[in-house]
């Protein structure tokens, strides 16, 4: 257990009472956090090096596994699935930072350096001449809950089966673009990779400029407005039923995480930075 408390106390802040009920379902909660933002942050640093390590070392790194899917009994461990097949924020992170197609950001001690990552064969790419595309960088303040500006940048190219650097910025000129009062205690940034021939976007990611335990958030005002059921069907042996759950929040949020007593899973969860809106997502009861 202390090891656990250790790895929270470097990125959130410890709550006072660590024996009550409360402290320990802040926890559990935040061991997920902790789990699923290590393993984001390390397999999409692990899969920019698909083509280049250095400048003299082509790349070294072709795929990652994680260690574990599930848990054949309860217990704390490092799986993604629990011992009832309910899928931990991890598991979630996971659908996204193994995308085929994804622009993933890291800080490398001087610069934020962002990298787009293809997988396809032949399926899409982007290049100036036939099929453009473009960042759109979206930066946020967590203390005064607002976009503290937004911008775009063009990607030149995204080839079949690659990893390019597609931007970069020095933390002098990040803060300066970004607008972001302080990027110690608070700055997020999120971006979408749009397909400029159909308006769409392509992929969308995010990260946290400012530690956590630095951030003064306001109040995100949280709340479920409505659970609908959207699908209903019998099979030989049980009853499935598919629900649409409804929320908003009022200020920027972070790590949205919604759990229910029924068995079943979200079809996503841990949400990483949600802007103030209306959102939805689909569970499947089982």
């Amino acid at each position: 257990q202390q090891e656990l408390v250790d790895g929270i106390a470097m990125h959130y802040n410890l709550p006072s009472h660590w024996n009550d009920t409360q402290g320990f379902r802040y926890m559990l909660y935040t061991t997920q956090l902790y789990q699923a933002y290590c393993y984001k942050v390390e397999v999409e640093y692990f899969r920019s090096l698909r083509d280049t390590c250095s400048e003299t070392t082509s790349g070294c790194t072709m795929g990652t596994m994680y260690w574990q899917t599930n848990d054949i009994w309860p217990g704390a461990s490092w799986s993604g699935v629990d011992y009832l097949n309910r899928y931990k924020i991890m598991a979630h992170y996971a659908r996204d930072f193994y995308a085929k197609v994804i622009v993933l950001g890291y800080d490398d001690g001087d610069n934020y350096t962002f990298w787009a990552v293809n997988d396809y064969v032949s399926e899409f790419q982007c290049d100036d001449d036939t099929h453009p595309c473009a960042l759109e960088f979206t930066a946020l303040s967590f203390t005064r809950s607002e976009r503290t500006n937004v911008w775009n940048v063009s990607v030149s190219t995204m080839n079949y089966e690659s990893a390019t650097q597609v931007y970069a910025l020095s933390h002098a000129a990040f803060w300066e673009q970004s607008k972001c009062v302080d990027l110690d205690s608070d700055c997020g940034l999120t971006w979408r990779l749009i397909d400029e021939r159909t308006d769409s976007v392509v992929t969308q990611n995010w990260m946290l400029i400012s530690s956590p335990k630095n951030t003064i958030a306001l109040d995100p005002m949280l709340s479920i407005t409505a659970i609908d059921e959207v699908d209903n069907y019998h099979d030989d042996d049980d009853e499935n039923m598919t629900f649409l759950v409804s929320f908003s929040n009022q200020h920027v949020a972070a790590f949205v995480y919604l759990e229910t007593n029924v068995s079943g899973n979200f079809l996503d969860n841990g949400f990483g930075i949600l802007y103030p809106g209306k959102y939805s997502v689909q569970f499947n009861a089982s």
